[in-house]
């Protein structure tokens, strides 16, 4: 409206009807863009970054294989490790125990279980980027573990390249990312599909401040080798989780 920033005050004048009760009547529910939802999500989750400064959980990491359809040959592998997330480093796994069908491994040297990785993906939805690359679309509103959401549905903006497409589901009233169930696009052979569900909780820090950090992540990659699909499940829970603590570095090295 003018090239200066404008202050605009409103005042609800008193009414001439004195003695006269006044009616509201709410004809609807205006839903916010989804665009003014991820602004609102990158304010919140900047902030919050800024105060993160690490974050140390215990670890469980189930793996569920199964080779071919119909196939009587599955394979349980469970995993227990310590999760270290430094955000200038990214996570890492200090991986303590190993069990095999049920039956903890005695060796010292863990067998390296033969799982191809898909081609990384370097940008991320919700990222904030100058660029449109994702696009995204508002679904509605859902509940996810009794919170109120806003489902937000997103997909590659552009074609070529490996991106994700899925929904996010972001608190109404702190805009915290509560959800995301992703499945990757543009893979490469041997793998025919990756697809994860990232589900994050409320954590307190020292200074008495929310952090919205991972709990638990459910995903299923299945690849081809040797003319069969291997389907691999993939569990990973984090429990007692501590965050900005003092003694990270020392634990971590």
């Amino acid at each position: 409206l003018a090239e200066y920033p404008l202050i605009l005050e409103y005042r609800r004048l008193t009414s001439p009807l004195l003695g006269q009760d006044e009616t509201l009547e709410l004809k609807g529910k205006r839903m916010p863009l989804v665009s003014e939802i991820l602004a609102a999500h990158q304010a919140f989750q900047a902030a919050q970054d800024a105060l993160l400064v690490n974050m140390r959980a215990d670890a469980r990491i189930d793996y569920h294989i199964r080779i071919g359809t119909g196939s009587s040959f599955d394979v349980d592998v469970t995993i227990l490790s310590t999760f270290f997330l430094d955000p200038n480093v990214g996570a890492e796994f200090e991986q303590k125990e190993f069990f095999l069908n049920g039956v903890k491994w005695k060796s010292d040297r863990f067998p390296e279980l033969p799982i191809p990785q898909p081609e990384r993906v370097r940008t991320l939805p919700l990222d904030l980027t100058l660029d449109k690359r994702y696009e995204y679309r508002l679904a509605g509103e859902e509940t996810v573990d009794g919170r109120d959401c806003w489902a937000i549905e997103f997909e590659p903006g552009t074609p070529g390249g490996t991106l994700y497409k899925g929904r996010v589901w972001i608190d109404m009233k702190n805009h915290a990312k509560v959800r995301v169930a992703s499945l990757q696009t543009g893979l490469a052979e041997p793998i025919i599909s990756n697809d994860e569900k990232d589900t994050y909780r409320p954590l307190s820090g020292p200074e008495g401040l929310e952090y919205w950090l991972l709990s638990r992540i459910d995903g299923q990659q299945v690849f081809s080798a040797t003319g069969r699909n291997v389907v691999i499940v993939r569990e990973v829970t984090l429990t007692n989780p501590v965050v900005n603590d003092p003694g990270f570095e020392t634990l971590r090295r």
